[in-house]
């Protein structure tokens, strides 16, 4: 049971339904899907690309595989056990 000031569901919904939009909420999603319109025209042929060159990575040596992994864990772990990697405190 609803208490009874409040206006059933399907009340209220017909009651957004005869309300417009402000403007501004209008230009904010206006903003918003060509700002995704331009994002995704610049990034899809870098992405393709990307997608494309997949079937070369069989013609790899796996060594650059290990490589990779061995540099991205150490880029992971000296940072952290290193002092030297640490910015000095502002004296501001």
């Amino acid at each position: 049971m609803r208490p009874a000031g409040k206006p059933s569901l399907a009340a209220r919904i017909e009651d957004e339904k005869s309300r417009s939009l402000p403007w501004k909420t209008l230009v904010k999603r206006a903003v918003a899907v060509v700002v995704a319109g331009i994002a995704i025209y610049l990034v899809l042929p870098v992405i393709t690309e990307v997608l494309a060159s997949w079937p070369q990575l069989s013609t790899l040596n796996p060594w650059w595989i290990i490589a990779a992994v061995a540099a991205e864990i150490a880029g992971r772990t000296l940072p952290r056990q290193s002092a030297a990697w640490q910015l000095p405190p502002s004296s501001a």
